[in-house]
């Protein structure tokens, strides 16, 4: 019984003497902040076995952004659509063009293009178009689609474009779409020219069927 009663008082000794010498930090576990690019890397991917396919379609999934963040592209699904959300800043506008038989070339009369209005006319609608090569495409309305668009101005300068796209318009395989975005800035006259290469492709798998 003494031995159990000195090694107790040996144990207690230790701990004050380490909370003295360390500080109350010393006896608290750490607790690591969630790293904000890990969470959207598991936004991204597709539903496992503890998602249900009807909750996907109720999420954004952020697939893309410039490297100066003016430009973000987000994606959503129904079972018949694809809808695809790009906020724009600083008087950028994005059109979103697909690789339908995804051979990451420009098909003309075969790849389309769904185009946002301009930075500075909100109003206009949108503007659906076969794409012919990487820097031209059919007239407006060419491509005759049954895709539908919004525009939403927000806070600060920014602007959303929505196109509620039906997938059989954007993909052959039916399993996924190649999205390439192309852009317009039209305070700089920059230009981001579509690229139908593999580095350049946006694949967006459907997950809801």
């Amino acid at each position: 019984m003494v031995v159990i009663l000195f090694a107790v008082i040996f144990v207690l000794l230790g701990v004050i003497s380490h909370l003295l010498t360390k500080g109350p930090e010393a006896m608290t576990s750490r607790v690591e902040k969630a790293d904000p690019q890990a969470s959207l890397a598991r936004a991204q991917a597709p539903p496992d076995s503890k998602f249900s396919t009807s909750r996907a379609s109720l999420v954004d999934r952020y697939v893309a952004s410039t490297a100066s963040g003016a430009i973000e592209a987000y994606t959503r699904e129904t079972k018949e659509s694809l809808i695809v959300r790009f906020r724009t800043f600083n008087e950028w506008s994005v059109s979103a063009y697909f690789d339908v038989n995804q051979n990451h070339r420009i098909d003309p009369n075969v790849d389309v293009g769904y185009g946002g209005p301009p930075y500075d006319s909100p109003n206009a609608g949108g503007c659906t178009f076969y794409a012919l090569t990487r820097t031209s495409t059919s007239t407006c309305g060419g491509f005759r689609s049954s895709a539908s668009v919004q525009v939403q101005a927000e806070p600060g300068g920014w602007m959303t474009t929505t196109w509620v796209i039906p997938k059989i318009e954007v993909s052959t395989s039916g399993n996924s779409a190649w999205m390439i975005i192309s852009a317009y800035n039209s305070k700089t006259a920059q230009r981001l020219d579509p690229s139908f290469d593999n580095d350049h492709t946006v694949e967006i798998p459907f997950v809801v069927k």
